[in-house]
């Protein structure tokens, strides 16, 4: 699997295009590509949370900030299985589409960080995204492949762009 570029043109990869026995596990590149076609698909599609919870290290979080009412940063803190009981039905009732835009990676021994920056849209085909942010992954290393211990991520706004350098 290759990156797929958010240039207006090019199709997101979706779960059917995924198999959790093809991922190569032992590639970072594979396991981001992977999480991101398990949570896209169109309106009316179940996602693959086979593969997401293939992909997420059992004692895994994902950790969404955003700007409370009273300006201050917020979060919510949920376990993989929160993350699909939260956000599953949405995601087949609207349709979601989370395109990667660009990263940075750093490794270290048995630990990779990935800043991803990403593009949401609810059909393959919408011209603009009605969101985009940066998804911080942490992978680590452990039983002979790659897995996603954390994510943590921020929406962009006007005060906190996305970075040049993550295709912003």
């Amino acid at each position: 699997m290759g990156l797929v570029p958010v240039d207006g043109t090019a199709q997101s990869l979706t779960a059917a295009d995924v198999d959790v026995a093809t991922v190569d596990a032992t590639s970072v590149d594979a396991v981001i590509e992977g999480l991101y076609a398990s949570i896209s698909g169109p309106a009316g599609a179940p996602r693959d949370w086979d593969l997401f919870l293939h992909l997420m290290h059992p004692a895994g979080q994902l950790i969404s900030m955003r700007t409370g009412d009273d300006g201050e940063a917020a979060h919510t803190v949920m376990t993989p299985q929160d993350f699909v009981d939260r956000v599953g039905p949405g995601f087949v009732e609207n349709g979601f589409f989370d395109l990667e835009l660009g990263y940075n990676q750093d490794e270290f021994g048995n630990m990779v960080h990935r800043f991803s920056a990403y593009a949401s849209r609810r059909a393959a085909d919408d011209p603009e995204p009605y969101g985009r942010g940066v998804n911080s992954f942490q992978l680590l290393w452990d039983e002979g492949r790659w897995w996603i211990i954390s994510i943590l991520w921020d929406g962009e706004r006007p005060e906190n762009p996305i970075p040049a350098h993550l295709g912003g």
